[in-house]
């Protein structure tokens, strides 16, 4: 394994086991504004709203990031990439897992980046931290159109000047789902930015590979190795929220790794 730092997801299972996963890790990572402190651990906070969305501004206020972010106690911030819509909704695929579906106002590249542009300058008049963008998995909706792209994800990183929080299911489904082979299309990220790494496992139901959040194994930590070629301080979180054991499990293994490739 590449020596990198653990970050926990905060979720049901991680309070259940928190005194055994909080000394593994040194961040944790939550997914929602949330009155939780943990001394001495980085905290970073993300939500699933398109850092072109129209009108961020409002529902960080109303969902109560914004009074989160002024509080001080987070790292970085992360916003999705997409979708590229002035409107979307969320669906539901046949087994279950959520996917972004368009509503209205399909955003061109050059909208997208004036109203990215417009968002990233408000957050960082608000929040001094780490502002980045997450790449998504690709499907066929419509809703994914241009914005799992690797070229276009560079474009927004580098032209935005943000940090890439680097899903590493997700590239697998993006890939998958374009026809595009993994290593290529991981590749053609911005990985020199990517600061922050999820990994889970897929799983393919009825045909349809989906982000089912399992526990990652040697094809996942694979691709986690290949982006840790690039020089670059990063944390690495495992998205699994289920069996809380084995998530305990798994960070003591990568903790044994690191120490063993230091």
């Amino acid at each position: 394994m590449a020596h990198l730092r653990l970050c926990a997801p905060l979720s049901d299972a991680f309070r259940r086991h928190s005194d055994a996963l909080l000394p593994l890790v040194a961040a944790v990572g939550f997914k929602a504004p949330s009155d939780e402190r943990f001394g001495g651990k980085t905290q970073f906070l993300e939500c699933s709203t398109s850092i072109a969305d129209s009108q961020l501004p409002e529902r960080l206020a109303d969902a109560g990031y914004l009074a989160a972010l002024a509080s001080g106690r987070f790292h970085s911030f992360a916003c999705d990439l997409g979708p590229a819509w002035s409107e979307y909704g969320l669906a539901q695929s046949a087994a279950g897992f959520p996917r972004y579906v368009p509503v209205s106002g399909r955003l061109d590249e050059a909208t997208y980046l004036r109203q990215a542009k417009r968002n990233v300058a408000f957050l960082r008049g608000r929040f001094g931290g780490s502002l980045k963008i997450e790449n998504l998995n690709y499907f066929q909706t419509g809703a994914y159109d241009m914005v799992c792209e690797p070229s276009f994800i560079t474009r927004i990183v580098e032209d935005l000047g943000l940090e890439l929080l680097f899903d590493v299911s997700h590239a697998m489904i993006s890939a998958a789902n374009l026809g595009v082979p993994i290593v290529s299309y991981v590749d053609a990220l911005p990985l020199g930015r990517a600061t922050e790494l999820h990994v889970s496992a897929t799983r393919r139901i009825n045909g349809v590979i989906e982000d089912a959040h399992d526990m990652p194994g040697a094809h996942e930590y694979v691709l986690v190795e290949h982006v840790g070629r690039t020089p670059l301080d990063r944390f690495l979180t495992i998205e699994h929220y289920r069996d809380g054991p084995a998530l305990v499990a798994e960070y003591h293994r990568l903790v044994a790794a690191n120490q063993g490739s230091a």
